[in-house]
């Protein structure tokens, strides 16, 4: 690939990271289909080059949101408990198929995840964009807290690992392993949305979920790497605009109404994921 042409994916990778750090997204779930249809990347060295730009992004938005006391270590790491089996199963399905089959399953995993993400409902009152004060914020959250004694209180970040918790944090994890080992992205987003739907705030689920997914796509990254192949030249072109995008995004995450961003980001994910299941058919949308 020619220089032009990888600061073209760089600059495109600052957007996708800026949009998807808001909404608690590594932004794999973008970088895939950009690098397989725009620049012709074969899909599985896409896959290992998403996976290291999900990694830049994750671990710089997380540092961002340590600072603004969004995220509880305690959540992430329980999330992180089966996404290690999770990744090894998906890297060596994927290491099984070829670049054709891979691109299909992708396009498919992300018209599903993108319809996840829109029919995810989540309290108004306590929304990432809702650019509330930081003591509104903790006020707003601890009224959603109080109401169940299951969810997180994000003033000290206490939760109560019932039973029933444990068994939805394990399965998440498991799926959003999977998906990242086997396609290079969308892990985080099936972590994002059982938080949200399991009762925790938005904004400790966002921090939370970045969090996890920067120890997930780190390990997914160095398995996917021994098991297939990898492109260092596109994949630190794509991590550097990524590194940028992500970190902007976390810090001017208040400015911009979540509800908005997930639209914007659904519809272009759905797009993509069809253009990558006709591609296997060898056809086009024009």
């Amino acid at each position: 690939m020619d220089p032009w042409a990888l600061l073209l994916l760089a600059s495109i990778a600052v957007g996708i990271a800026f949009i998807t750090s808001m909404v608690g997204l590594s932004g794999a779930l973008l970088f895939l289909p950009v690098m397989i249809l725009a620049f012709g990347v074969p899909a599985d060295l896409a896959v290992g080059c998403s996976l290291l730009a999900g990694a830049v992004s994750t671990t710089t938005a997380t540092a961002q949101y340590i600072r603004q006391r969004k995220v509880n270590y305690r959540i992430g790491l329980i999330y992180n408990v089966v996404d290690v089996p999770g990744v090894l199963v998906g890297a060596w399905l994927a290491s099984l198929l070829n670049a054709s089959i891979l691109a299909g399953a992708c396009g498919f995993v992300i018209i599903g995840l993108a319809i996840l993400i829109l029919v995810n409902k989540t309290d108004r009152r306590c929304q990432v964009g809702s650019g509330m004060a930081s003591n509104e914020m903790k006020s707003c959250d601890e009224a959603v807290a109080d109401s169940n004694p299951e969810l997180v209180v994000a003033r000290d970040y206490k939760v109560s690992f019932t039973r029933k918790f444990l068994s939805q944090c394990f399965i998440a994890s498991f799926f959003g392993g999977f998906i990242t080992g086997f396609a290079g992205m969308g892990g985080g987003t099936a972590d994002t949305c059982s938080m949200i739907l399991i009762g925790i705030p938005m904004p400790v689920a966002v921090g939370s979920s970045v969090f996890a997914m920067s120890l997930t796509y780190w390990f997914g990254m160095f398995t996917h790497t021994f098991l297939a192949g990898f492109d260092w030249v596109v994949g630190i072109s794509l991590s550097i605009g990524a590194a940028i995008g992500a970190t902007l995004g976390a810090k001017y995450q208040c400015k911009f109404k979540t509800s908005v961003l997930k639209r914007v980001l659904c519809g272009i994910a759905i797009f993509a994921g069809v253009q990558l299941v006709l591609s296997l058919f060898n056809l086009n949308l024009q």
